[in-house]
């Protein structure tokens, strides 16, 4: 199912809450008191036994059915634990007001196909500068200081470039970018 044992991390995947004749929600994780993705995540994160969390990637609208998860009450969980938090805003991004200066998440990331009403191939990623640091996942050119395929010395300098820049995935010539297609087609 996942690499996970492979790289000595465990995932954990919170299954949609359901509710019993009582009004209670039980959840894989155990009951929890309110019949909400919020409640079943936290009880994940709180679980007793289970191992500390590194990293939860948590959309903050589930997909399937709407339910919103409270984020800053999920950020103040995991922040107990140490853990990194990366929210998928894909479905509150322009229906719900986001303020990464309160929340404070390590990472935020969401397309503008959805509510934004933006094209395909377009998602903006928030890094705070605590993790601008990291390695990206996709290793680019223009994410490091000096490579230049114009260049004779190709590979002058290969330290990535300071912040988040670095982490600029490969489609930087889409074609919605072309500056010529703002003025439309004629």
């Amino acid at each position: 199912m996942t690499r996970a044992s492979a790289g000595r991390f465990t995932v954990d995947i919170v299954l949609r809450p359901q509710e019993d004749a009582s009004g209670s929600v039980q959840s894989a994780q155990g009951s929890v008191h309110a019949s909400d993705w919020t409640a079943a995540v936290l009880a994940a994160i709180e679980r007793s036994g289970a191992p500390p969390v590194g990293l939860a990637s948590i959309s903050s609208v589930h997909w399937s059915d709407g339910g919103i998860v409270d984020i800053d009450r999920v950020a103040a969980a995991l922040r107990r634990q140490g853990a990194a938090l990366l929210v998928d805003a894909t479905h509150a991004a322009g229906v719900i007001k986001i303020d990464v200066g309160a929340l404070d998440p390590d990472f935020l990331v969401f397309p503008t196909y959805k509510w934004l009403l933006g094209p395909y191939g377009r998602a903006f990623l928030y890094i705070a500068k605590r993790r601008q640091d990291g390695v990206p996942l996709e290793q680019t050119a223009y994410g490091r200081r000096a490579i230049n395929s114009e260049r004779s010395t190709y590979y002058e300098d290969v330290e990535f470039i300071a912040g988040a820049r670095r982490f600029d995935m490969g489609e930087r010539d889409h074609f919605i970018r072309w500056r010529w297609r703002r003025s439309g087609w004629r």
